[in-house]
């Protein structure tokens, strides 16, 4: 059950973060500040976002929190994600962490993440995921540990001329277009970190057609925005076809986001709650 809470959290950080509201039938208003829509990395620091997410017939399940922040040399994101009250208490407060490390390398490829960690608490056992990514010598390498203990070390080379993007980095770039113009029925292909031999995110941006049908399907009122349809490798949220949908207001704010086909729980649910921002020191 508990992979199923990270599921939808991560799914909608495949979004964007903004701070004017769209329209979206929910019984919990969104909560905004008064920041500008954000047009470059610099905008997005100390900005934080909440997520109430659902699955099965649990509503408001889980929570989860993203914050974005800078400092000197590069940008850190972070994303937790946990379980509360009486599904916390039965999933045993499960906890989910990620963190990626980035710098900023130029318009061509935006934010660029040179270390990324995961790190999944569930009652006693604890499983942490570390990739690093050197460019200077093209190197990937990862280690995996189980209850403390290393039971993966390897490493390999970063073929010419890729750069590979973790989940967050990609969040980030695709909101500041620094993988190009956002436009309806347009497709951008990313090059992920390996999952089990899939490296692959496919953003599709859905037609003014897909956008309608979605929004009928799911009674999302009609106002401006995006529609985007996401295939990401399956290992990443343990799902069967590896398939995210998400609306977004016209300032790529994501407010509804739909994790279809998640093993064992059908789909899974995550609705923005919250935009703040907030101060932080390195």
């Amino acid at each position: 059950m508990y992979k199923s809470i990270t599921l939808a959290i991560l799914s909608g950080l495949l979004l964007w973060v903004s701070a004017v509201a769209g329209n979206l039938n929910s019984a919990d208003p969104l909560q905004l500040n008064d920041r500008p829509g954000i047009k470059t990395i610099s905008d997005f620091d100390g900005e934080k976002l909440v997520y109430d997410i659902s699955f099965l017939w649990f509503k408001h399940a889980a929570e989860g929190i993203t914050i974005f922040q800078q400092y000197k040399g590069g940008c850190v994101a972070r994303l937790t994600a946990e379980t509360k009250g009486f599904i916390g208490f039965t999933t045993g407060y499960v906890k989910h962490f990620y963190m990626s490390h980035m710098k900023m390398v130029g318009e061509d490829i935006g934010l660029q993440p040179y270390l990324f960690e995961k790190n999944i608490i569930y009652k006693e056992r604890e499983e942490k995921t570390i990739t690093s990514l050197d460019y200077e010598n093209r190197i990937r390498s990862w280690s995996k540990t189980k209850k403390g203990k290393i039971t993966e070390e390897k490493s390999e080379p970063i073929p010419l001329p890729i750069v590979y993007y973790d989940i967050l980095s990609t969040l980030y770039n695709f909101r500041t277009s620094y993988y190009g113009e956002i436009q309806k029925g347009k497709d951008f292909l990313i090059h992920a970190i390996p999952e089990k031999n899939e490296s692959e995110i496919l953003i599709h941006v859905g037609t003014r057609e897909e956008e309608l049908k979605f929004k009928n399907e799911e009674n999302i009122e009609d106002s401006e925005g995006y529609f985007l349809i996401i295939k990401v490798p399956k290992e990443i949220f343990k799902t069967k076809r590896g398939e995210v949908l998400i609306w977004g207001n016209k300032e790529f704010l994501p407010l509804k986001v739909i994790v279809r086909d998640y093993i064992g729980f059908g789909d899974v649910r995550a609705t923005l709650r919250e935009v703040v921002k907030v101060g932080y020191k390195m």
